[in-house]
């Protein structure tokens, strides 16, 4: 009995003294258990996996806000109106579907340069173009209208000072060209006209001023007389004799002596003398300060010398004339912009809107207001209606780009970026831009706002 008990204690002593259930059943079957396998090397694989996609969005944000300053800086420096963008050639982006590429694009003529010259027959006229262009002239008493068809529409850089009997040099847009309008002091006669392979040399003369006079009656035969039989000196007016009338010279109206004292002062700035400019244009707005093409000269002046305080000052005296001046209100609103109240920019602009083809550097403005104003969906709206307008103009195309990645339309933006690059007319800073914007959105897809994907289009 005692052995049976001794056996029974050693059987429990021995079970006391088993290892773990997974060693129990190696001891009791001879084979090891299976083992679970850990999943915590697949979590920390996932978790790596999301903080590396986490990283690239981020650092693509950061690169979108960081470069976003210099890219407005830049829209903002080509929107000025005392710098206007050049023509450069334009060049085939690397990225581009090699399968699709479009054929290369001939850069649009443009006007380079408009001379006068004063010989003894009249007044040469020369205007020269970088390509053949045609020319179509319409003569009228107060104005010689010049056509040029599919140029750029903008005066030249090289403009010399105007001769008489011109007396002003604009233009207006006109379908794929401009209409060149030389304003004329008085009727002029086209003696001759030369067209060369895109240069037109024209031989203008005033006509010569008609005066019209009484005929001079003959003198009735006087009889010999003594001295003193003679009349008094004042019989001599009784004579049907007639005076020639005396010419009197016309004042000139408050619009002529606005526009010519604007000329005079741009020819001093481009000569470099801003002093002598600023200083003219004063003294003429001391005496009318209601000119409006004087208030704007030295407003555009005053904000190219960063004296933005004065240029406020001037405006703040004129609120009758911003209302009526575009140009003015274009200003305003400029300033606006550099003092950091994008939205007001906005609001003005909006309160009147003149015609888009003659007042584009006004839309461009609004474009580039509403963008900083956080208004997108704006933003793209006015910047794809100056592109229907010139398709050619580089800096619309990278500021619709920039308003739609902000929008979340990453891949629309890449494609403008694209067009960017392509366009004819681009300064080199903003095509480098345009060209890193492209390369960093690479496989970028568009998020549209929850509200409606037509919204964020902006159409």
């Amino acid at each position: 009995m005692s052995l049976v008990n001794d056996m029974l204690n050693d059987l429990e002593k021995r079970r006391l003294e088993q290892p773990a259930q997974g060693e129990n059943l190696e001891w009791l079957t001879g084979q090891a258990p299976a083992q679970k396998k850990s999943k915590r090397p697949l979590y920390i694989a996932v978790l790596l996996l999301a903080l590396v996609v986490v990283s690239v969005l981020l650092l693509q944000q950061y690169q979108l806000n960081s470069s976003l300053p210099v890219a407005q800086q830049l829209l903002t420096q080509h929107g000025n109106m005392a710098a206007k963008t050049a023509v450069v050639n334009e060049i085939a982006s690397p990225d581009a579907d090699t399968d699709a590429a479009p054929s290369p694009s001939i850069e649009p003529a443009r006007i380079s340069a408009i001379d006068f010259e004063k010989n003894a027959q009249g007044l040469l006229i020369h205007i020269n173009a970088t390509q053949a262009v045609d020319y179509q002239i319409t003569q009228g008493s107060q104005q010689l209208e010049i056509s040029v068809d599919k140029v750029t529409a903008q005066l030249p850089q090289q403009l010399a000072p105007v001769q008489p009997p011109i007396k002003a040099v604009s233009f207006r847009p006109q379908n794929e060209g401009m209409v060149l309008l030389f304003d004329l002091q008085r009727a002029i006669t086209i003696k001759s006209e030369r067209i060369n392979n895109g240069q037109l040399q024209l031989l203008i003369a005033p006509e010569p001023a008609v005066v019209s006079a009484k005929p001079v009656a003959p003198a009735k035969p006087v009889a010999a007389k003594s001295v003193a039989t003679m009349p008094l000196p004042a019989a001599v007016n009784k004579t049907n004799a007639a005076t020639p009338p005396m010419k009197t010279s016309t004042p000139l109206t408050l619009g002529q002596q606005d526009s010519l004292v604007v000329k005079e002062a741009t020819a001093a700035i481009r000569s470099g003398d801003e002093a002598a400019a600023e200083d003219k244009l004063q003294r003429f707005l001391q005496r009318y300060p209601e000119a409006p093409a004087a208030n704007t000269l030295l407003i555009e002046l005053l904000i190219k010398q960063n004296r933005l305080a004065a240029a406020q000052t001037l405006l703040d005296t004129q609120p009758a004339l911003i209302s009526q001046s575009s140009a003015l209100r274009r200003l305003q609103a400029h300033l606006l912009v550099l003092n950091k109240d994008p939205e007001k920019a906005v609001q003005l602009l909006l309160s009147k809107q003149p015609d888009i083809k003659s007042e584009t550097p006004y839309y461009e403005l609004l474009a580039m207001a509403a963008q900083r104003a956080q208004q997108y969906s704006l933003s793209v709206q006015v910047y794809k209606s100056l592109l229907r307008f010139d398709a050619g103009q580089g800096s619309w195309w990278v500021g619709l780009a920039i308003s739609e990645e902000l929008m979340g339309l990453k891949a629309d933006a890449r494609a403008d970026f694209l067009q960017a690059m392509r366009a004819g007319r681009i300064t080199p800073s903003l095509r480098d831009y345009a060209r890193s914007r492209y390369d960093a959105l690479a496989g970028a897809v568009n998020v549209y706002p929850s509200s409606s994907a037509e919204g964020a289009n902006g159409e």
